[in-house]
């Protein structure tokens, strides 16, 4: 870590179970973060991941050097996610859809 005179202090915005302001006086590395929302928020150390817009944050990254303004957003997989619909019945709707001869086009303004 750097020393405190020539680290860049500020304000992160923190996106888990809600939204929090944490500093990176407190939290100065993503391995910090993920440590005091596990603590926080009860969530599973090794299963938490933290985004920053699209960029994952590996535990090495330092937050004092993200975008000032920077939002974190907190994702813990969940086990056994199912995918809306089922594969099983992907593609079957066509052919149970009676088929309907198309119209003559009437033009239009």
């Amino acid at each position: 870590a750097l020393p405190i005179s020539t680290q860049k202090v500020m304000q992160l915005l923190v996106r888990s179970f809600d939204t929090r302001v944490v500093d990176t006086l407190v939290c100065q590395s993503a391995a910090d973060l993920k440590c005091l929302l596990a603590t926080e928020d009860e969530l599973p150390l090794e299963d938490i991941q933290l985004y920053n817009g699209p960029n994952v944050l590996d535990n090495s990254t330092m937050l004092c050097e993200l975008p000032a303004n920077s939002a974190i957003d907190v994702i813990v997989p969940l086990l056994g996610g199912k995918v809306h619909g089922s594969l099983a019945r992907a593609g079957k709707v066509r052919g149970q859809t009676p088929k309907v001869n198309k119209l003559d086009k009437i033009g239009r303004a």
